[in-house]
């Protein structure tokens, strides 16, 4: 047995598992392709049971603990934000941490992928319906930043700073970064509403459950009290490369641009009726969308980031450079005064 299922069936009745099946348990592994991934995950099958019936996350380099302890915090404390939790997300069954490695427990949500085939397929529905979850969250977790003195500096100066410290900028990298602080700072003097975050709101980490709602999971990159409409822009640039069958650079950044900017651009609506919601102003939303690439960079530099330093491998830098993301943030800057919500 591997230490997942030992733990399991020893624990199966203290843990009130009954409801799932019985042991003896068997496992099927997957190992995520995406670079920065720390992780292997493990669909766990009870005795007979044709379908997995929890997951199973398993740090798959020393030093991985943080990420999972991370999650299973996040899925604790954004059931604890409405009575009886989300149906939407994973619950979380057990976390074990060792030495060296960890693994954590989680309850299956039963659906399918909402991959980009399925987006293409059903765009207006998927869209709408993720949406409305992201606001239903958004609702249900907020809190106010005028109740947070610290939130600008963890929030905002915090990523900055990681990224700068992190990664040996060039010349026109200080200057988007001197940029995109000029832009964050105009957040300073709002009141802004605080919600928890996915952080990663795209392929494979969105389903269509068995009941036709909308699942989320994969919480690793969770955070409480953090920045809104980040979720809703990462979620709709993941709608518009689905759209836009996009798999090379320049495919993603003509989708994204067709997405957010110009006269055109199909997702503003979505955005501005997600404000709306949220009590966000129009005035605060430019600033958010650059942050929220600014951000997901920083946080792919500190999952790379060696544990012994602050510094990147020259390898790592180029990998990063030429990433997606890296594109949008230095489309969403360069291009910035383009975006236009209020139609």
């Amino acid at each position: 047995m591997n230490p997942v299922t030992d733990f399991l069936s020893t624990n199966w009745h203290r843990l009130s598992l009954g409801r799932y099946g019985s042991p003896p348990l068997s496992t099927l592994v997957l190992t995520p392709g995406f670079r920065a991934s720390r992780n292997v995950i493990l669909l766990v099958f009870a005795q007979g049971k044709a379908q997995p019936v929890l997951v199973a996350k398993v740090s798959r380099l020393p030093g991985g603990n943080s990420a999972l302890r991370s999650e299973a915090e996040n899925l604790e404390t954004v059931h604890r934000a409405r009575n009886g939790g989300f149906d939407s997300i994973p619950r979380l069954v057990a976390y074990s941490e060792h030495e060296d490695h960890s693994f954590l427990v989680e309850t299956m949500l039963a659906g399918s992928l909402m991959g980009p085939a399925a987006v293409r397929r059903h765009n207006a529905a998927c869209t709408e319906a993720v949406l409305a979850w992201l606001a239903e969250l958004g609702v249900a977790t907020a809190s106010t930043s005028a109740d947070d003195p610290g939130w600008f500096e963890r929030l905002v100066m915090e990523p900055t700073e990681q990224f700068r410290l992190a990664m040996p900028t060039s010349a026109e990298e200080d200057e988007l970064l001197g940029r995109s602080w000029e832009a964050a700072t105009q957040l300073a003097s709002h009141k802004l509403p605080l919600v928890f975050e996915h952080g990663d709101a795209s392929d494979p980490n969105l389903l269509t459950l068995n009941n036709g709602a909308v699942g989320v999971v994969d919480w690793e990159l969770g955070q409480a009290n953090s920045l809104p409409a980040v979720d809703a822009f990462f979620f709709l640039t993941y709608v518009a490369f689905s759209r836009r069958r996009a798999s090379r650079p320049a495919e993603y950044l003509a989708a994204f641009d067709e997405a957010f900017f110009g006269p055109s651009a199909w997702a503003a609506p979505y955005v501005l009726r997600y404000a709306r919601t949220m009590g966000l102003l129009p005035e605060t939303l430019t600033p958010l969308f650059v942050l929220c690439w600014l951000r997901y960079l920083s946080k792919m530099v500190g999952r790379l980031t060696p544990a012994t330093g602050r510094s990147l491998p020259s390898e790592t830098v180029a990998w990063i450079r030429a990433s997606r993301y890296y594109g949008l943030w230095k489309h969403a800057v360069e291009r910035a005064a383009d975006l236009n919500w209020n139609r």
